[in-house]
């Protein structure tokens, strides 16, 4: 008797869990075990991540409303860099705090579009797109969003800030 109660404990929970994600969706989280010591990295990605699962044309403008003064908490004191494989042959630019913020107050720019589309990417509940893989770097970490992004975390004052983000899907004509 106990042990078809349990077998039919399994059967409703099994079951419940293939009706309740919806068709193409994992059933269980992409990026579960994350490393403690890369946690506040993967809390960056988690706090950027849309609400919803974006549509399939990227938009800038429909990014999250971000807390301005919370994302620049994840990011480098100093200068981030940022690459694009795509624009001017993957040439780093790099932005200062104060342009950052700018860019991010206006929802308009190279590092507001930047953060938006990383978003946008991440969101995506599927393997290839939102897979993380963790790559000890020094006294950082080097953080691969699948083969879409790779993104470079230093330690600064004992936190994981984010000091670099390379965009690396080349884009057809």
């Amino acid at each position: 008797m106990r042990a078809r109660l349990v077998a039919g404990l399994v059967m409703l929970l099994v079951g419940g869990v293939a009706t309740s994600s919806p068709v193409g969706q994992p059933h269980e989280p992409i990026n579960k075990d994350i490393p403690p010591e890369y946690q506040h990295a993967f809390a960056f990605l988690e706090f950027i991540k849309w609400n919803v699962k974006p549509s399939e044309a990227f938009e800038a403008s429909h990014a999250p409303h971000w807390n301005v003064e919370q994302l620049m908490s994840f990011l480098t004191a100093s200068r981030l860099v940022l690459t694009d494989v795509n624009q001017d042959e993957g040439k780093e630019r790099t932005f200062s705090p104060r342009d950052i913020q700018k860019s991010l107050v206006r929802r308009r720019g190279v590092p507001f579009e930047a953060f938006a589309h990383l978003a946008h990417i991440y969101s995506k509940p599927y393997p290839q797109y939102s897979k993380l893989t963790f790559t000890p770097k020094g006294h950082g970490v080097i953080v691969d969003v699948a083969d879409w992004y790779k993104l470079t975390f230093n330690r600064e004052g004992g936190t994981l800030k984010l000091v670099r983000l390379d965009y690396m899907v080349e884009e057809g004509d």
